[in-house]
């Protein structure tokens, strides 16, 4: 079990370094995800394909950044090989700045991802509690 968790490490550092920090969808997601990829996402369809279509516009903006503060490798109660990321993405367009904090969830098999569920929080100046996200 601890040779499949780094080698699911190691591909989903790989992963994100070419999706979240390069932006390249297309490669990223050729690389690493199933062609027949399950996306939990209401606004997103499943597929491969559906996915790159559906986010390389917001990749492709120099305003959208994404600053991944955490990277977990585990298995969930079933036995399927989980990864969790947990991070922040800044949208500076126009003359406001708003960030976002997303969970991304991953099932993997083997080191393709075949399964995907997110959580997106937005940040709010009218938040109460003081405690920071990270």
């Amino acid at each position: 079990m601890l040779l499949m968790a780094k080698q699911a490490a190691a591909a989903m550092e790989a992963f994100e370094h070419r999706f979240y920090t390069l932006k390249d969808v297309p490669g990223a997601f050729d690389n690493s995800v199933a062609e027949n990829y399950i996306q939990h996402n209401a606004r997103i369809l499943s597929g491969r394909g559906n996915l790159i279509e559906a986010l390389s516009a917001l990749f492709a903006s120099a305003d959208n950044t994404f600053d991944i503060k955490r990277l977990i490798v585990d298995r969930d109660t079933i036995g399927n090989d989980i990864v969790v990321m947990h991070l922040e993405a800044t949208n500076t367009s126009g003359n406001s700045s708003s960030k976002t904090t997303v969970v991304d969830m991953y099932r993997l098999q083997g080191t393709c991802i075949v399964e995907h569920w997110d959580v997106l929080q937005e940040g709010s100046a009218s938040a109460i509690n003081p405690l920071a996200y990270f």
